[in-house]
């Protein structure tokens, strides 16, 4: 039922900041905005460092994949993991774990100064794919108790909020990390570079340990079967038809209707421009994101909260069909900023939606699995986009990807009424 106003059937008025009031959502806020400053930063360093190493495209492929298959073979089992443990603990020893991955970089960095890739530089470079596969593997085992980590920081009843809020702080870290570490590099070199990926880690670190949880969630007996546990998260999966249309229409849409790997092509040979317009395209979907976050946070949780997740993700497909049509550098930055714009709506819907249709205790492994949804659709995506502009060319395969997102969305409108009916996520309960 929903709250009322002094017992007239009116619902509270909504107030977007309410979760701020909490001391241990302020500090989980803190820590997930710095440490998403420092990927971005490590990113960016990484990836000009290994360049300059090998000076072979294809060694920016292998970052990738050195940071894509340890956390996706991981992730399941981290998800029990996150309903087993401490929470919070985790979320520390993860921070932990990446600052001492830091400081490897910084030694690799110092090691490697001078050395071009006409030297030893592919050598060198693999201390930072070792490094990387590293980070991999403590992001795979520690993301999945991080997100879980923001139920228990705040009412059930404040969820809809707190995710918008920290889907927001997520967005503006991922516009600022990038830049901030293309910043320091241009001004002090990897090493400082590094050193400031460093310093952002500690920085989270020290507010995930200052955390308090409210004492509401109860973890996975640990008398349970440990894989048994990964078992029951898809049965949990099962159980929520709607959960589950929610994760798969997001990942066939990530998939097929990405146009981010391909910018590059578009950029020099469609938009006829420089490296300076690619850097501006790429930032245009998360620009587009924050934008669309400052607009949610002051609206109440949608209403029918099902039908606007449809709405975003055939928003989504439309402006990326518009992106590929576009001959303009003006208006591709405009149809790439509205796919951010509607991929935060759908973001913010599935996260929601996870959060409050997951009993807590099942938490973790849910979100363990919703881990892996994303981010095989990301990587995936990069690879289905390249692979269908060899086939099709550039402009046909982001068609073709839009209009597969579209046909996705009437899929699951049809297929999944439970989603398609989905209403104010802010009043569902786990046991509806």
């Amino acid at each position: 039922m929903t709250a009322t106003v002094a017992g007239r059937g009116i619902p509270p008025p909504h107030r977007p900041y309410e979760a701020l009031a909490i001391p241990a959502f302020r500090r989980y806020l803190a820590g997930l905005f710095l440490i998403t400053l420092a990927w971005g930063v490590q990113a960016v360093v990484v990836g000009w460092q290994v360049h300059e190493l090998t000076g072979d495209p294809y060694a920016l492929g292998l970052v990738g994949l050195c940071e894509f298959l340890p956390s996706f073979l991981i992730t399941p089992v981290a998800g029990t993991l996150a309903d087993r443990m401490c929470r919070r603990k985790l979320a520390l020893y993860g921070a932990i774990g990446l600052f001492v991955v830091s400081l490897c970089l910084v030694a690799v960095s110092l090691a490697s100064r001078g050395i071009s890739a006409n030297d030893d530089g592919p050598a060198v470079a693999q201390w930072i794919y070792g490094a990387l596969l590293a980070a991999g593997l403590i992001r795979g085992l520690t993301t999945p108790a991080r997100s879980a980590l923001g139920s228990e920081v705040v009412p059930r009843e404040m969820l809809a909020t707190a995710i918008s809020l920290r889907t927001s702080m997520w967005q503006i870290g991922a516009v600022i990390g990038p830049a901030l570490g293309g910043l320091t590099y241009s001004l002090g070199g990897a090493t400082a570079a590094y050193l400031l990926d460093g310093a952002l880690i500690v920085g989270a670190a020290i507010a995930f340990g200052m955390i308090r949880v409210l004492p509401k969630v109860r973890v996975a007996s640990v008398t349970e079967p440990f894989f048994a546990g990964i078992k029951d998260g898809w049965k949990v999966l099962r159980e929520r038809k709607e959960i589950l249309a929610a994760l798969t229409l997001d990942l066939v849409a990530v998939l097929f209707g990405g146009a981010v790997a391909l910018l590059p092509v578009f950029a020099k040979d469609i938009l006829h421009a420089g490296p300076g317009t690619l850097g501006l395209l790429r930032s245009a979907p998360s620009l587009g994101a924050v934008t669309m976050a400052i607009f949610i946070t002051h609206l109440p949780p949608f209403e029918r909260a099902g039908r606007a997740m449809l709405i975003s993700v055939a928003g989504f497909g439309i402006a990326t069909i518009g992106f590929a049509l576009s001959t303009e550098i003006w208006l591709s930055g405009i149809f790439l900023a509205l796919t951010g714009a509607c991929d935060y709506i759908s973001v913010v819907v599935r996260h929601t939606l996870v959060q409050v249709r997951t009993p807590p205790e099942m938490l973790g492994r849910v979100t363990a699995l919703n881990a892996l949804f994303i981010g095989s659709s990301n990587e995936l995506g990069a690879f289905e986009s390249g692979l269908a502009a060899r086939l099709m060319g550039t402009v046909p395969s982001v068609i073709f990807g839009g209009a597969m997102t579209l046909a996705t969305v009437t899929v699951a409108a049809v297929s999944c009424p439970p989603l398609r009916r989905l209403g104010r996520l802010r009043d569902v309960r786990p046991n509806d």
